[in-house]
């Protein structure tokens, strides 16, 4: 049983000021249908005024504001799987459960406002990726090779590629992939190094539970240091 189409309309308006351009646009929804039973997306009911073609329009107020450029916001889950849906990335079945791993992993956790937060780990990882990224020409926090994959098997669905085939180009991506990361490891561990703290770091500043425990066998007293 599969939910019912939702329906709705967009609408879009171009003005003219001054001989600049402006435009704007507002959404209705008519049925919800899907909508009802897939929290993932959503549509907004922001409708406009009625206008009809070359109406003069009468400003009720011109304003300009100061502000300077913005980050862009972090991504909802329902931001994420457009993105992945844009790149070909994942099925209605298996998307949730890619965000949920990339949580399960720590590279991101999702914060008080329902949005994607990168962790350290994960801001490392992609820094450490794209260090050498130029070099190999292939760069692992992009969807590229993940989408290439997706597609070999959408093509294995429609008997336009048979699965030796793929299955050859995929082991040769991941060996290049492997061969990449082992050469670059220095790289990688210097990006992780720079946003986590070092163990002899921490035990330094740890607080000692018993001072001269034990004696190393260089004849030198060891504190035991819990942190």
């Amino acid at each position: 049983c599969c939910a019912p189409d939702a329906r709705g309309s967009r609408t879009e308006v171009e003005l003219q000021v001054a001989g600049e351009d402006f435009i704007t646009a507002g959404v209705v929804v008519s049925d919800r249908g899907w909508l009802e039973v897939y929290p993932y997306s959503n549509w907004v009911n922001d409708p406009l005024p009625a206008f009809t073609i070359n109406e003069v329009v009468a400003f009720a107020s011109l304003e300009m504001t100061e502000s300077r450029t913005q980050p862009p916001p972090l991504l909802s889950e329902a931001d994420l799987i457009s993105v992945m849906d844009r790149h070909g990335i994942g099925t209605d079945a298996t998307m949730h459960d890619h965000i949920q791993k990339i949580q399960t992993r720590t590279y991101c956790i999702k914060n008080a406002d329902g949005r994607l937060e990168p962790s350290r780990l994960g801001v490392a990882l992609v820094e450490g990726y794209q260090r050498f990224a130029l070099e190999e020409g292939m760069d692992l926090s992009k969807p590229l090779l993940r989408s290439q994959m997706e597609q070999g098997m959408a093509a294995i669905a429609r008997g336009e590629q048979t699965r030796d085939a793929f299955l050859q180009g995929a082991l040769s991506i991941a060996q290049r992939c492997y061969t990449a990361l082992e050469r670059n490891a220095p790289a990688l561990d210097n990006a992780l190094a720079q946003n986590f703290t070092g163990r002899d770091q921490v035990g330094r500043v740890a607080p000692v539970a018993r001072q001269a425990f034990s004696t190393c066998r260089c004849g030198s007293p060891m504190d035991l240091r819990i942190h």
